[in-house]
């Protein structure tokens, strides 16, 4: 016998189920982020987990798939602005850190992506939404100067620091 490290109780969690929630708008909340690699090695994408909070089927979790770097542009650039509009609907401006979505609430619209004879229907989400009353960036971050190459121009002078001025 080992002790699993705390009590469950069965009647706290939602059942799993094998059939996809119906296609529409969901409320959700991100629960998980992870970056993994594709299987053939060659780029990778951020997985992210949204536990539905309604209007129906709340506790159910539907997964969310960006492309972040791929040998396909298109594939990438299609992942990356889809990224780019989930991170808005949930408020962020700047997104370095996958933990950065955690907690993120926010409408996703899912859909229903038709199986085969290896795979069994399965949800896909494709759109998001700022929940209604949530303030959404809209601004583009501010861009950097390029970096300039080592002896290019005049050296810098070490600018004093105010309150080290007389």
């Amino acid at each position: 016998m080992a002790y699993l490290g705390q009590t469950f109780n069965v009647a706290d969690h939602v059942p799993s189920s094998p059939d996809p929630v119906p296609a529409g708008w969901y409320t959700a909340k991100i629960t998980d982020a992870k970056v993994k690699d594709t299987k053939a090695g060659t780029g990778n994408f951020l997985e992210v987990t949204f536990s539905i909070l309604g209007p129906s089927y709340e506790g159910r979790c539907v997964w969310g798939r960006f492309n972040l770097k791929n040998p396909n542009p298109q594939a990438e650039q299609i992942g990356q602005a889809q990224f780019m509009d989930m991170a808005r609907a949930i408020g962020l401006e700047v997104v370095d850190d996958s933990d950065q979505l955690l907690g993120g609430e926010l409408d996703i619209k899912v859909t229903v992506k038709k199986g085969d004879e290896q795979y069994s229907d399965s949800n896909d989400v494709k759109g998001f939404k700022a929940l209604q009353g949530m303030t959404v960036i809209t601004q583009k971050p501010v861009q950097k100067p390029a970096p300039q190459p080592v002896g290019a121009g005049a050296p810098a002078k070490a600018a004093t620091p105010p309150w080290a001025k007389k």
